[in-house]
């Protein structure tokens, strides 16, 4: 079966196949909840305008690689910009998207043939391998719990809880203390006494740990603060087998109505401080600089376990942001699934209110100059408490050194 995917400026009235067109891809959207479409079930796909100005081209490169069966065609038709190697146009240069294709897509298509007259190119591709690794299902998870053996009452319900969810196979890996002597026979736990070097908690190495031992492709990695609803796990078979990394709603365990860093951004970089900025998005916006909270992360193991979390960055260590970044570097695509959620105990992050950020945000919108101006008075008092820092004597306070 045939599938087109074009832009909705074309006429298409009277085309026999299936067609898709711009306004069907958004990281946001549950795409198979949508539209219905069985997945790799597509021998050939022609697609024409899409990819040339689309602000989400890895969903489209991604979404294309799961609807196409293996030993499927792929065909794009592409009009690049006058510069091949640099942006600053406002069609997406030929290069940008075979940087973005080869990211996404990797060793398991075959370029065969490239077309190109002037600024049009036809580019025809060959599935070698499907999506998803061979034994991958909806219906077989990891759970790994990163722990420091403070909360085992908190560890052994939400063990119970995803006992509760009737998952046909599942595991859960525990990195740290043993929570209680009796402990089903699915649940294992990974010693980490040996991952501490000093009094820093290696939570990258915890996490590492979890995700070599894990058995299954579909893995969660939770810290102990983390319970699930009892939908979560319909929900994710409602949303499907074929994603990357997934974010969901992450709200605050007592009232159910504060967002717990559930889906944000991080924008700039740790070295240009000045210019960074952290942000909670709404539920429809996404970046390339999407920082996924490390206490709750769902994640295939086959994308995750070639790039690992960085083992010399320990908790609160900017660590969550360098592995969010490298994942997005080596062409993973964070999706967001607003329907599914979990509920966090964190008290160093209270939350926001869901009922009020869109207010918020558009109030950010109208009143930007005084919020600005806030901001500018805020950082004004930060820096004259930093020169009293300063001017304070850096061992004793003020008191005289020999």
């Amino acid at each position: 079966m045939d599938l087109l995917i074009i832009d909705s400026r074309i006429d298409t009235k009277d085309c026999a196949i299936p067609v898709l067109t711009e306004s069907d891809f958004h990281p946001c959207h549950p795409f198979f909840i949508k539209h219905q479409l069985e997945p790799e079930s597509f021998s050939r796909i022609y697609t024409k305008g899409v990819c040339e100005t689309h602000p989400y081209l890895r969903e489209v490169i991604k979404k294309i690689d799961y609807l196409l069966s293996v030993n499927g065609e792929l065909i794009i038709d592409f009009f690049s910009s006058s510069s091949l190697y640099t942006g600053g146009d406002i069609i997406r240069p030929i290069s940008f998207l075979m940087h973005e294709i080869s990211l996404s897509l990797q060793d398991r298509y075959l370029l065969f043939q490239k077309i190109n007259n002037g600024n049009i190119f036809q580019l025809h591709f060959k599935k070698l391998k499907s999506a998803l690794p061979s034994g991958d299902s909806i219906h077989r998870w990891s759970f790994g719990i990163v722990s420091d053996g403070k909360k085992n009452e908190r560890i052994l319900d939400t063990i119970r809880q995803i006992e509760d969810m009737k998952i046909q196979e599942f595991e859960v890996l525990i990195c740290g203390p043993s929570p209680s002597d009796h402990l089903p026979e699915n649940v294992k736990v990974l010693d980490d006494s040996d991952l501490y070097r000093d009094i820093r908690i290696p939570i990258s190495s915890k996490k590492n740990r979890i995700i070599q031992n894990a058995k299954f492709n579909n893995l969660v990695i939770i810290h102990d603060r983390i319970h699930f609803s009892k939908s979560w796990y319909r929900d994710l078979c409602m949303y499907g087998n074929y994603y990357d990394a997934l974010c969901t709603r992450i709200l605050d365990e007592d009232t159910k109505t504060r967002r717990v860093i559930d889906w944000a951004a991080f924008e700039g970089e740790i070295n240009a401080y000045q210019n960074s900025n952290g942000i909670l998005y709404n539920y429809k916006q996404w970046s390339p600089f999407i920082y996924a909270d490390g206490g709750y992360l769902i994640i295939k193991k086959h994308l995750i376990s070639p790039i690992l979390l960085n083992p010399y960055l320990n908790w609160g260590e900017a660590e969550d942001y360098d592995f969010s970044r490298r994942l997005y570097l080596a062409g993973v695509l964070y999706n967001f699934y607003e329907k599914c959620y979990v509920t966090s105990a964190s008290h160093r992050h209270q939350g926001d209110s869901t009922k009020t950020f869109q207010r918020i945000e558009n109030m950010v919108r109208k009143k930007l100059g005084v919020l600005l101006g806030k901001q500018h008075l805020k950082r004004i008092k930060m820096m004259k408490l930093y020169r009293k820092y300063l001017e304070e004597d850096i061992l004793n306070k003020g008191e005289s050194r020999e």
